[in-house]
């Protein structure tokens, strides 16, 4: 089951809401690094944010959460990491069971400093990473304090080897091509009853083709790197260089999807990890378009039920 504010009414199953509750993901943002207002910028969604008319759109992060047992886990410790936390974690005075992490940049990682002892000052939680991420996180400051202070625990994982977190909830890493400037990159297929994919960050499909198509077959959802709608849009408001920055574009995705016949009826796709840039975000027609082909565009608070 999905719902957000556009869903709510869209169930996958008609089943009894108890026997559903189990493990719940939810998307706690779902804007690209620098979040949504971005600094220094007047376009449309930049501009409606600042003026109260739409509200604002935290950095990409997703929450998992077993509602039996009320274990919860969070995937990125993004710079809005201190409102995503309260939102999943201190509202609901619950405990924080660990913290996934992709890769090292800055919307993904940064937000471990809220765990220092300057805030939180957290005692040992667990940060599932990567050994090249480990060992950037020991050896950099100010992430190696952390560690000294034992205010996180690192615990290393291999790509393709299951982690098993309580009876309903397990999680495969998986690595992923994308510029690895300080460790590798990773996404995490989350399973419960359900199998749910998470890959905010990759530099194309292309490469990755047979390893997409292994894991479409394997899982319910895939929520992936919707950074950019066009190669162009990015070029046209900040005289950036995408080959800089590169990401399978939203029309490159919805050609994959269509030329490996994806069948999206009983599996969902969902687009997550929006540059303010993004047409999606301003663009009814657009919107209306990608919605139409069955394909889900995320928002912040939506959830899933594995």
């Amino acid at each position: 089951m999905y719902k957000n504010s556009l869903l709510d009414n869209i169930y996958i199953e008609d089943v009894k809401w108890e026997e559903m509750m189990s493990v719940i993901v939810k998307f706690l943002g779902t804007a690209q690094d620098g979040g949504i207002p971005q600094m220094e910028c007047n376009c449309e969604i930049c501009t409606d944010i600042r003026a109260g008319k739409r509200k604002e759109i935290l950095q990409a992060a997703i929450g998992i959460e077993n509602a039996k047992t009320g274990n919860r886990y969070m995937i990125e410790a993004t710079p809005a990491f201190s409102k995503q936390y309260q939102s999943f974690i201190a509202d609901k005075n619950g405990k924080l069971d660990g913290i996934f992490l992709t890769h090292a940049h800055m919307g993904h990682y940064t937000g471990l400093m809220y765990l220092g002892r300057e805030a939180l000052n957290s005692k040992e939680i667990k940060v599932y990473v990567s050994s090249k991420m480990a060992e950037f996180l020991r050896t950099n400051a100010p992430w190696s304090q952390l560690v000294k202070l034992k205010n996180i625990d690192l615990i290393e994982f291999e790509s393709g080897k299951e982690l098993v977190l309580d009876n309903d909830i397990r999680i495969i890493p998986v690595e992923v091509p994308h510029r690895n400037e300080f460790a590798d990159t990773h996404g995490f297929i989350v399973k419960g009853k359900k199998s749910f994919f998470f890959v905010p960050d990759i530099d194309s499909w292309e490469g990755f083709e047979n390893q997409l198509n292994d894991i479409f077959e394997q899982c319910d959802y895939l929520a992936v790197d919707a950074t950019f709608y066009t190669k162009e849009e990015i070029g046209s408001i900040r005289g950036r260089n995408f080959k800089e920055i590169p990401h399978p574009t939203v029309e490159e995705t919805i050609d994959f999807i269509k030329s490996n016949n994806w069948n999206l009826k009983d599996k969902k796709v969902i687009l997550t990890h929006f540059n303010h840039t993004n047409l999606l975000l301003t663009n009814k027609k657009l919107k209306e378009k990608v919605e139409k082909a069955g394909i889900i565009i995320s928002e912040d608070g939506m959830e899933i039920t594995l």
